[in-house]
């Protein structure tokens, strides 16, 4: 591994061979690798003196080489961090978190590359996905079952007397019968609500993240300041709707643990991503706590995963919490799409 300095050279060799994760040096010009560590040669499967004969692009599926050559253009202005497929010398395919970081040695462009297999991460991910997903349907079973289902049974047995009944007391009996359906209808509707707001899909991001704060205050009293750039046009549809959960699980943690009446949601597009960003002024977190360990959060920071981006979480007690994610949009803008 090339170095600045000899007195440097050896520490700095020692840290980047015995890294736990894949790194390796490129030639920004020639695509050829310049140095490697032992975790790269041990998950691509090449040796290391084969895989200083070969370029970066010998390590990817042909369908993300036109990615990887536009990612260097990105390179050349800022750093690089997205989740990509790698393909191993067995010609198995992964997902890896692959960070790029450019400076210049002895007058060329080079670009340091650290890798992070994330397959076992999404495996887990999955598998929460699946826990999540049947806590869901178990509450949206008990939804019907005690709430609709009751409404429904009371419903039958009201309409089944009628018949039976004087006209002065059918009469009442209708009327009410009259009040279930309504109030059924409502519940209906809470339930669509809470599965899949139809203002996202059919007005875009802004409106429904209006329509959300209106709600949230309305059942928790946490009123919400609202700022927001660029969201005013319509985004691509996955994107939309990871951020809008991102708002909902954030906006939920506030008023579940935060102990306050507002807080405040920042959304701006700038750059080629959507950063969104939730602050409170609550509780916090003290030093012994982990914000990332609950279940809300890793769903989080997975959804900005899934499209190359990040989330962070900055609490520190009394100081309130604050949830950053931001949302890559570059390689999603020119898709086809809703506009």
């Amino acid at each position: 591994m090339p170095s600045r300095t000899r007195a440097g050279a050896v520490p700095y060799k020692r840290l980047f061979l015995r890294a736990p994760h894949p790194m390796w040096l490129f030639d920004v010009d020639t695509l050829r690798f310049l140095a490697v560590n032992d975790a790269a040669v041990r998950q691509y499967g090449y040796t290391r003196r084969e895989l200083l004969q070969m370029t970066i692009l010998e390590i990817r599926p042909p369908g993300e080489r036109a990615r990887v050559m536009r990612a260097l253009e990105r390179a050349a202005r800022d750093d690089v961090h997205a989740i990509w497929q790698h393909r191993r010398k067995s010609g198995d395919v992964f997902e890896a978190e692959t960070h790029w970081q450019r400076f210049t040695f002895d007058g060329r462009a080079v670009q340091l590359v650290l890798a992070v297999d994330v397959s076992r991460r999404l495996q887990r991910f999955a598998g929460e996905l699946v826990r999540v997903q049947e806590a869901e349907r178990r509450d949206l079973a008990r939804e019907l079952h005690d709430e609709i289902g009751q409404t429904l049974t009371g419903l039958k047995l009201t309409l089944q007397m009628v018949p039976r009944l004087p006209p002065p007391e059918a009469a009442i009996r209708l009327s009410w019968a009259e009040s279930l359906v309504e109030g059924l209808m409502r519940q209906i509707r809470e339930l669509s609500l809470n599965l899949r707001p139809s203002v996202l899909d059919d007005l875009g991001l802004l409106p429904g993240i209006l329509w959300h704060i209106d709600r949230f205050t309305a059942q928790t009293g946490v009123r919400v300041a609202f700022t927001h750039a660029g969201i005013d046009r319509r985004l691509p549809a996955e994107i939309e709707t990871a951020a809008f959960r991102i708002v909902q699980e954030a906006l939920t943690n506030v008023a579940r643990h935060a102990g306050v009446t507002e807080a405040r949601l920042v959304m701006r597009v700038d750059r080629g991503a959507l950063t969104v960003t939730v602050e409170d002024q609550g509780r916090g977190f003290t030093s012994s706590e982990s914000p990332a360990s609950g279940a809300g959060l890793a769903g989080m920071r997975e959804r900005a995963a899934m499209f190359g981006g990040t989330l962070r979480v900055d609490a520190a007690a009394p100081h309130g919490t604050r949830v950053a994610a931001v949302l890559p949009l570059a390689e999603r803008l020119g898709r086809a799409g809703r506009a």
